[in-house]
């Protein structure tokens, strides 16, 4: 274990996210005195929700739950109300610490914000989705400390890493988890001894926000979408998310792997949305806006098979418009 003289370390989370970094954590020496999280119960608002009990238990680590996923209950006060903590970090938990929780911990409670861009670019909601979805090529985890704002507080470091063309969301949170154990290895000790330095925002950067996403932003518009762009939909909305989908007649079909067909290979005749091939392993290609995309792994609940010249229903989706509308609240 690393020797910080009996400093207390506390973790704050609710996702694999949250075990993956106290894994790290561990791995660099480092002991957890206490884990806050959410109960099952209060489990619906959290995307890839752990329950960290039995994680918790194999570890050795004390467990306390919160009465309401803002901390800001009297149920949650007076849980914590004896905990002694002398530095806290936050992972895997899509709510603001309150304020008296971040008076309470000496050593400051710290968490993670990645986005495409350095902060203040890209605070707000779901910043790995939005960016493959841009089709962004890099992002950046940041090790901030909390204040009172949205993903304001100064930063303490900074770990960028690659978006590639064949990322999902899977693969960019696990490159994100090890990007956030990795800041804290490097940077508790300076945390805990009182000798780390960090660095506000800057003021004269507009902040940009991403907006909050919902299941229907996940529906496929073939009418106005082109390969590429449903591709990235569909990895930035994969397991562990809801998926993106379309429908044909009543029946919702949800794709989970796509790629860009062919560029050389041309239905001229077909409209957007029409099965265009079907292939003896179920996989099909669909005529898109300009060009084609081959799905090559799509569920349903229904009986439904694809077959050549079966027409998908062009759903809306509200994405470019919350994209456009982010541009024009920071001024682009």
């Amino acid at each position: 274990m690393v020797d910080l003289a009996g400093k207390r370390i506390g973790v704050v989370g609710a996702q694999s996210s949250t075990i993956n970094c106290i894994n790290g954590l561990m791995r660099g020496g480092y002991a957890i005195s206490r884990l806050i999280t959410l109960p099952p119960e209060m489990s619906a608002p959290v995307a890839d929700y752990a329950d960290l009990r039995v994680f918790a238990r194999a570890n050795g680590i004390p467990c306390i739950h919160v009465g309401a996923y803002d901390m800001k209950d009297p149920v949650t006060r007076e849980r914590l109300s004896d905990v002694c903590l002398d530095v806290v970090t936050v992972v895997g938990w899509q709510r603001l610490i309150p304020e008296w929780f971040l008076l309470k911990i000496p050593c400051g409670v710290y968490g993670m914000h990645g986005s495409a861009l350095p902060l203040p670019k890209g605070r707000g909601r779901s910043p790995m989705n939005w960016s493959i979805i841009e089709g962004r090529d890099r992002f950046y985890t940041h090790l901030f400390r909390y204040d009172a704002g949205i993903d304001s507080g100064e930063i303490v470091d900074c770990q960028r890493f690659d978006i590639n063309p064949w990322d999902t969301i899977r693969s960019l949170q696990h490159k994100n988890s090890v990007s956030q154990y990795k800041l804290l290895v490097k940077n508790l000790p300076a945390i805990l001894n009182g000798a780390i330095t960090s660095i506000p925002q800057d003021k004269a950067i507009q902040p940009s926000f991403y907006p909050k996403r919902t299941f229907e932003d996940g529906a496929i518009d073939w009418k106005q979408s082109s390969a590429i762009e449903i591709a990235a939909l569909v990895r930035a909305v994969a397991r562990p998310y809801p998926g993106a989908y379309t429908e044909f007649e009543n029946t919702r079909i949800m794709i989970w792997q796509a790629a860009p067909f062919d560029s050389c290979i041309e239905y001229p005749e077909a409209a957007p949305g029409t099965i265009v091939e079907a292939f003896s392993d179920k996989t099909f290609v669909v005529k898109c806006f300009v060009d084609s995309l081959l799905v090559l792994e799509c569920e349903t609940t229904s009986a439904w098979q694809p077959a050549c010249g079966m027409r998908f229903t062009s759903l809306p989706n509200a994405s470019r418009q919350k994209l456009a509308q982010m541009k024009i609240d920071e001024g682009a």
